[in-house]
């Protein structure tokens, strides 16, 4: 079984790059680059959207 190395949380904030594109998360200690949304995720995130916005006066998704 192949060891990979851990990154630990604080040096994984300090990278420069952190904020640029494309984005990136640190999941069990190991930085990966996130991966784009699909069509998919783009109609669901649509559809909560306009649910919120029909159903709830309170707030305002955008």
């Amino acid at each position: 079984m192949k060891s990979v190395a851990k990154t630990p949380l604080a040096e994984f904030l300090s990278q420069h790059n952190i904020e640029a594109s494309p984005a990136w998360e640190l999941i069990n200690g190991q930085a990966l680059e996130k991966p784009m949304p699909t069509l998919f995720h783009s109609r669901l995130q649509r559809n909560l959207v306009n649910y919120i916005n029909r159903h709830i006066e309170r707030f305002e998704a955008v």
